[in-house]
């Protein structure tokens, strides 16, 4: 490679120069002034949501004088009232009403008036006051209303940063962290006290975060990583947060990105969740999209997309930038929840081409000019060794071949090998042709849909997946099987997506996910619509509070009050695993073999998968002589070629010329 090929690629890959300031003002401009209004203090720096907020309060236990927070969703108490309320054998109405007494960890200070010292004592007298009050005789209420009792001068606040309270004495230090800093001095023998004072943590009560002493920029951050969870609907407890706190505190972090997770407890999981997850919504949140393609590892969220697109593997410069160049312009061309998949699949390809020149050149590939043909036939030869030896199947060698030709044939396209390109010199016979693709294979028996004893058995069972998770996922699964919609399409549907048709017949409203396609049509058989019917029922039931418009018609089961956030596909596709490996054993029909023997069958459950009834779906209507145009409407798909793959055609469909039914709006 050229001195200044390489100069270009270095430019092209140096990060944007952002000062701190610049940082600080970027981060806060993020922040809504009525979220912070709702949870910020800013003249203490606490982060104190109330404590009735559903996805950040930490509720008061149920006890008349008890403080503490309630963690648990099953329980108003806390735990130590909770163990009281155990062996008091008192009902909860009369457990509740009784003080607890406990001792208050608030700051209180002394009684008598006009005296700015802390008390931590029962007769609330400072120090002074108390050793005063012992020798008059009188109850503490009196002597601090005597003439004797005179007010005295502060000791200002305490030296810890992170502390707001009143110190107690000469030494400076609070109550809390007097005893604290006592404790030290017994577990080393010379502690640096300057150092202590400013990482040292703060006395929190239990429904709020002190955020006092960490760097500013690490506050907003904080602050930001926490609107956008509440933004998602994600419940957040102020106990996992503190340990997260903690750690910065105590590291003197610049940054949320300065986060060691290793000095979280490992007994804090989910304090560790917690600090992962508010370190990529700062990092989404800050990030514009240029900034990010300058990354070699992309977080598509940043670009409107899901999962991340890694070009690590790709070792030489210039075939990295040319691949980010490439997927820079390939991934607005896609949309759906598969919009990267394209994308992700031809990059990991190109670091298969990478890997190869690496190993089987002196140069390792990293000069464009230097390559040819033979390095080509080198990485087609690796393909179909890995293909012989079973390391791929022949159908990713073909997709591999194919993607490696297009990738090449569009970074010509796009300028990228002339004169002054990211690959100048490239030469043209560094190109995938027709004949290195190999053909492709010939297509299974076997098909994707589940043959109809399979379905029997599964929706005989339907009552398992009730038992086991609850009706609405028994209900989502009726509607896969019934109308062969994608399983995001299932989850994501709207509580009014039933209508009716001219004729009064049942449609079901629908947004093509894969395709970007909202409003879409179809029609469906009036027990289906029965079942879409009862479950609009017990969501409205569930959740009067909120509007219909605003409700899903499956509204997942945790850290959703409102009821406005769906199912995902993850977690109905896992409860969906464990309900077909909890009948796997039923999964057996009898056969007659061509010599007339009988035997059993045993069906793979791992073929049970939700998109399997897609496939049925598709092959039931095929079945019954739906004709593939009109079929391809109904699943939805571009390409005629893409819904013969759905279906097998029998030798008797050839003979058949079906009528066409109504189609899909």
């Amino acid at each position: 490679m050229t001195a200044a090929a390489a100069r270009r690629l270095a430019l092209m890959a140096a990060p944007p120069v952002t000062s701190g300031l610049d940082r600080v003002e970027r981060v806060r401009a993020l922040l809504r002034p009525e979220f912070l209004a709702e949870v910020w203090q800013a003249d203490g720096q606490v982060f104190a949501p109330p404590r009735e907020h559903p996805l950040l309060g930490l509720r008061k236990c149920a006890v008349v004088d008890c403080e503490a927070g309630v963690r648990t969703p099953n329980t108003d108490l806390c735990k130590l009232c909770v163990e009281k309320f155990k062996v008091s054998g008192l009902p909860m109405a009369q457990f509740t009403a009784i003080p607890a007494n406990k001792i208050s960890k608030g700051e209180q200070f002394c009684r008598v008036p006009g005296c700015p010292r802390p008390s931590h004592m029962r007769v609330r007298l400072c120090h002074v006051h108390y050793r005063q009050w012992r020798r008059t005789g009188l109850a503490p209420e009196d002597f601090a209303a005597s003439p004797a009792a005179m007010a005295l001068a502060s000791f200002g606040e305490c030296l810890v940063v992170s502390c707001g309270r009143t110190a107690r004495g000469t030494g400076r230090l609070c109550g809390p962290h007097h005893a604290r800093w006592q404790a030290m001095l017994k577990q080393e023998p010379a502690p640096d006290l300057r150092r202590w004072v400013q990482i040292a943590e703060p006395v929190n009560a239990d429904h709020f975060v002190v955020f006092k002493g960490l760097a500013e920029q690490v506050q907003l951050e904080l602050l930001l990583g926490l609107q956008a969870r509440t933004d998602a609907g994600v419940r957040t407890l102020v106990t996992a947060l503190r340990p997260v706190v903690a750690v910065l505190r105590g590291t003197e972090a610049a940054s949320v990105a300065d986060l060691d997770e290793s000095l979280i407890k490992q007994t804090r999981l989910d304090a560790s969740v917690l600090g992962r997850s508010l370190v990529i919504a700062v990092q989404r949140a800050t990030t514009t999209p240029d900034e990010e393609r300058r990354k070699d590892v992309w977080d598509l969220a940043v670009l409107g997309l899901l999962r991340r697109l890694d070009f690590t593997a790709i070792s030489q410069a210039w075939l990295r930038e040319a691949a980010k160049r490439w997927a820079e312009e390939e991934l607005p061309q896609h949309r759906g929840r598969q919009a990267a998949k394209t994308s992700m699949d031809t990059v990991g390809v190109v670091g298969q081409v990478s890997a190869c020149l690496r190993e089987t050149r002196p140069d390792h590939g990293a000069d464009p000019a230097a390559l040819g043909r033979r390095d080509i036939i080198a990485f087609t030869n690796r393909l179909a060794h890995q293909e012989r030896t079973g390391t791929i199947s022949v159908k990713i060698r073909v997709r591999a071949c194919r993607d490696a030709r297009r990738f090449l044939t569009d970074i010509r396209a796009m300028g990228l090998t002339r004169p002054g390109g990211i690959a100048a010199g490239l030469p043209d016979d560094f190109i995938m042709g027709r004949q290195d693709i190999p053909s492709e294979p010939d297509p299974d028996e076997q098909g994707r849909d589940l043959p109809a004893w399979v379905l029997q058995i599964l929706d005989a069972n339907l009552h398992v997946l009730e038992e086991r998770s609850g009706t609405d996922m028994r209900r989502m699964t009726e509607l896969m099987m019934d109308t062969g919609r994608r399983p995001d399409e299932i989850c994501q549907l709207r509580l009014d997506c039933l209508t009716r048709d001219a004729h009064g017949k049942p449609v079901l409203i629908y947004t093509d996910s894969k395709n970007h396609r909202p409003s879409r049509r179809l029609p469906v058989a009036e027990a289906t619509a029965r079942v879409i019917a009862s479950q609009q029922a017990d969501v409205r039931a569930r959740f009067p509070a909120t509007a219909a418009r605003d409700l899903p018609l499956f509204p997942r089961g945790r850290t959703n009050p409102g009821g406005t956030l769906t199912y995902s596909e993850p977690a109905f596709t896992s409860a969906h695993r464990q309900w077909v490996n909890s009948i796997a054993h039923l999964l057996v029909t009898t056969v007659t073999g061509a010599d007339g023997t009988r035997r059993e069958e045993v069906f793979d459950r791992l073929a049970v998968i939700p998109y399997a009834y897609r496939h049925s779906y598709a092959q039931r209507h095929a079945d019954e002589g739906v004709s593939p145009d009109v079929l391809r409407d109904l699943l939805g798909h571009d390409k005629i070629g893409t819904t013969l793959g759905y279906y097998r055609v029998s030798a008797a469909d050839h003979y058949h010329v079906p009528p066409a039914p109504s189609t899909v709006a």
